[in-house]
């Protein structure tokens, strides 16, 4: 039932004189809550997460109470001043957002698209032709990538690439003298860098199986300050070859554990995280990076170790280490013990899974690679209800995050950037 009449009267005089709760509408960028405890009302503002601008006419349901927003994205809805509030936001085109645990009057909801938009940049690596000729059995190779969003979960940062041959469109290949290195590369919106590791590759007497091949990073090929608006597509675009000389082999020590873990490292910059398309092991702990100087003096390399999960079980557990400057080696701890997948409990009701050490909790659903909803646990709760969805199949992924912040008061980006550990859990729900 959609409340109105005198209530939104109401609310209209508390933004005009001040709301006698001792708080006002602030939006936060990014996304968070602040403003104290909720006394009787709870602003929520809702924004677009790629733009920032505000949303008009989202539904937003509190304790089963319905309001829209306004022309400036902000809603006003009477809250129950006891324990944490759960919160829903729903408007078409966007991921159904529902936080768990609220506990400030002031709540700024970031909504994702349902289907973001993409783009193409098509380009050349300068100098390529002028890489030294590969010897027999021998053949170079350089897949071009898209510096990834520091909030490392979001989906942008897989997108599949196209290709109908032996490599995607994303890939230069040469097994004799270089030619011309054209690629193609789909890619999120917002501001990115281009980046593609080139590797001398050695067939290892089998050219036709790569799974036994032997790479050594010869060059990395380097552009930033690119900006892309979906479905406005680039082309022209130069990579230039950073010599080998000024890359050098950065160690990760990983957890010591039966099961197996593999360690990715890059350098976040100003336009997002180069990941490099190495693997670390336990057997083989390096990888090549460049040094911070040059194109990189202001970055900071970051390292993500991801283990495959324990005996009998698929469930991943990733642990992070960022903001590393002056060094050449990082060390992982150990990883956040493992987050069970939901179980459904009753109805619309599922129960979470433990995971001691976790400050945070997110959940899921997924249908035909569409994010249909997000759920978001502020708090220690362990039943969480599921708002009406479209009935069908879904795929429901449960994360479990171990990081520093207070449900009263918090920036969502800051706080998803600040992650060090997480463990998740998958499942399929009928609803």
């Amino acid at each position: 039932m959609w409340r109105i009449g005198l209530f939104g009267v109401a609310m209209a005089a508390a933004i005009a004189c001040g709301d006698s709760t001792g708080s006002s509408p602030q939006a936060i960028e990014g996304g968070g809550v602040t403003g104290g405890v909720i006394e009787s009302v709870v602003y929520v503002h809702v924004l677009d997460e790629a733009t920032g601008q505000p949303i008009s006419g989202a539904r937003v349901n509190l304790g089963g109470l319905d309001e829209r927003t306004d022309s400036e994205g902000l809603a006003m809805v009477s809250a129950d001043s006891e324990g944490g509030q759960s919160l829903t936001v729903a408007i078409a085109g966007y991921t159904t957002t529902t936080w768990f645990g609220v506990l400030g009057a002031n709540v700024t909801i970031p909504m994702r698209l349902l289907t973001e938009p993409t783009l193409k940049i098509s380009g050349s690596i300068a100098g390529w032709a002028e890489l030294p000729d590969p010897i027999a059995g021998h053949y170079l190779i350089a897949e071009v990538e898209y510096t990834r969003r520091s909030t490392m979960q979001d989906w942008t940062n897989k997108i599949d690439q196209e290709g109908s041959g032996q490599f995607a469109n994303d890939t230069c290949f040469d097994l004799s003298t270089p030619t011309e290195c054209s690629f193609s590369v789909t890619t999120r919106t917002g501001p990115q860098a281009l980046h593609a590791l080139i590797f001398d590759g050695d067939d290892m007497g089998t050219p036709d199986d790569f799974s036994d091949d032997i790479r050594e990073v010869i060059g990395l090929a380097f552009l930033p300050g690119l900006n892309g608006v979906g479905g406005v597509d680039q082309t022209g675009i130069e990579l230039q070859i950073i010599p080998g000389r000024d890359l050098f082999p950065f160690q990760i020590k990983l957890p010591d554990i039966a099961t197996q873990v593999i360690g990715v490292a890059g350098i976040e910059v100003a336009d997002g995280v180069l990941v490099f398309n190495q693997k670390a092991t336990k057997e083989s702990p390096s990888v090549v990076l460049p040094k911070l100087a040059g194109a990189f003096a202001n970055g900071n390399y970051w390292v993500i170790a991801m283990e495959s999960g324990t005996a009998g079980s698929s469930q991943p557990r990733t642990n992070f280490e960022r903001d590393l400057v002056d060094t050449e080696t990082a060390s992982i701890g150990e990883f956040l013990s493992e987050q069970s997948s939901l179980v459904r409990e009753s109805g619309s009701v599922f129960r979470l899974g433990t995971a001691p050490g976790a400050s945070l909790r997110r959940i899921q659903f997924w249908q035909d690679q569409s994010l249909v909803w997000e759920g978001l646990v502020l708090d220690d709760r362990m039943l969480v209800e599921v708002p009406s969805l479209p009935a069908g199949d879904y795929e429901a992924h449960a994360t479990a995050f171990e990081v520093e912040f207070s449900p009263m008061q918090f920036e969502l980006t800051t706080v998803l950037e600040s992650i060090e550990r997480l463990s998740s859990g998958e499942s399929s729900i009928s609803l």
